[in-house]
Order: structure tokens, then sequence, then C-alpha cells
């Protein structure tokens, strides 16, 4: 039994022998079970509600840089994807052109076939 629980039951016995059991246990219940010293005030409660706010404000102002960062992110991000889209259509179009040359290219291949063998 710690030194604070013998003092509560040193103080209970007697309170018991004087006002009788009922209040002796009625009073009992407005001692705390710890030291006062372990007792919060009215103002330490405050004070830590205080404290507490300007923490959750500090860190409010931190995720709004965060936000702020992504939002930075999400826009160059959109960037590249609107330059990937332009180099994908730039390659389609490419690639169209190159077949479109290969095709002029066996036509005039097939047109001096056709002049080679018909001159012989």
């Amino acid at each position: 039994m710690s030194n604070n629980d013998v003092k509560r039951l040193e103080i209970h016995t007697r309170l018991t022998e004087v006002l009788g059991t009922e209040v002796a246990d009625h009073l009992m219940d407005y001692l705390p079970v710890v030291g006062w010293q372990d007792i919060a005030r009215g103002s330490d409660l405050r004070a830590l509600s205080e404290k507490m706010d300007g923490k959750f404000a500090a860190l409010d102002g931190k995720f709004g840089q965060i936000d702020g960062q992504f939002k930075a992110v999400d826009a160059r991000i959109g960037a590249v994807e609107m330059r990937m889209s332009d180099l994908a259509s730039r390659i389609d179009s490419l690639g169209r052109t190159m077949w479109a040359v290969a095709g002029f290219n066996w036509t005039l291949t097939i047109a001096l076939i056709a002049i080679v063998l018909g001159s012989r």
C-alpha cells in the first residue's frame, strides 16, 4: 500500500470515528486520489488550451503551405501532360507524313520502273 493510501485510510478511519461511516465516505469522495500537485486547476486548463490553440494554428499554417506545394506540383504535372499530349500529336502527324512520303516514293519508284521498261 502506498504512502498516500495509508494516509487516506487514516483520514477515513478518523472521520468514521468522529462523524460516522456515511459522512466519512461522502467527505472522502471529495479528496483527490492523487496528490494536490497533480490536480489541474481551471487556469492550468486554460493555459493548456491556449498553448494547444497556438500549436494547432501553426499546424494549420504548415498544412496550408503543403497544400500550396501540392497545387504547384499538380500544375507542373498538368503542364507536362499537355506537353506530352502535344508531342504525341506531333508524332502522329509525323507518322502520317512518313507514310505519305513512303507512298509517294513507291509511286515514283514504280513510275521510274515503268519508264525504264517502256523505253526498251
